[in-house]
Formats: C-alpha cells, structure tokens, sequence
C-alpha cells in the first residue's frame, strides 16, 4: 500500500484584491502576518469595471483607460501605506468583471492563494450584491481565503 505525503503548505505569491474600503485593509492586515511567515509577496490588485451609460441613441463607454491609470496611482500609494517593502510584491490594476479578473491574475502569477472580504448578505441583496467573492472561491485556481465582514 502507497502512502502518499502530502507537501508541507508553501506561499510564495499572496493575491489580494482591493477596492479601497475599509473591509479590503482587514484582508491586507490578515494577509501580512501570512506573507511574513512563509516569506511570499502580497500583490495587490484592483479591477475597474466598464461603466455603460445609456443615452437616447446608444450606450457610451467611460474612459476605463484614464480611470485605470488614476487608480494605479492610489493603488500604488496605499500598497506604499501599509504593505511593508519586504512584503510588497506587484501592483495590479486592469478592467473587466472582477471575479473573473481575479481568478485571471491569480493564474497568470501563479498565486498560492487569495485572500479577500466577503460581505454578509442575506435574501435579494445577496443575489444582487454579494457574488463577488463566492464566484472567486468557484473559479480560482489555488486556494481562496475569504474574511466574513458582518
């Protein structure tokens, strides 16, 4: 009989995605003692999404370009604020349905795991509202650790 080892826990790349709140920081602070522990890199990343504006003869499409270089500027910053410079790895900025950039990005870097917020909603709002985090746990390729904020 073959017993299989399981290998030890091993984070080299801490994917957390930010939207600036108060909530995002709580996934920062939670992700750090991590990153310090297993000597990873915590790289943040924020996604813009497209914003549509209906009008009488078509649907306009904002400047996701302008908004995606002013957030990467206070991405930056923030990333400068609180992620110590041993810990801070890149500082991602790009466009798209967040869930799925998110899964994205951590594929692409070869993320050991995710580490985000999740809201406590409940009834009409949750199927509004809360699906962020719960489409990430679905499509991610590594491990996701989501942080309840009440």
């Amino acid at each position: 009989m073959k017993v299989e080892t399981k290998k030890p826990l091993s984070l080299r790349r801490i994917l957390v995605p930010v939207d600036f709140s108060k909530n995002a920081r709580r996934a920062l602070r939670l992700a750090m003692p991590l990153a310090e522990q297993f000597g990873a890199r915590i790289t943040m990343l924020h996604v813009v999404k497209p914003m549509l504006y209906p009008t009488e003869m078509a649907t306009v499409v904002t400047s996701v370009q302008d908004t995606v270089n002013a957030t990467r500027q206070h991405l930056v910053e923030l990333g400068q604020k609180l992620v110590p410079k041993k810990l801070r790895g890149e500082m991602i900025v790009c466009s798209g349905q967040p869930y799925f950039e998110i899964a994205q990005i951590a594929r692409e870097l070869q993320a050991d795991l995710i580490v985000l917020t999740m809201q406590a909603h409940t009834g009409i709002k949750r199927i509004l509202v809360g699906g962020t985090a719960e489409q990430v746990v679905r499509h991610a390729p590594c491990p996701v650790l989501t942080v309840r904020i009440p």
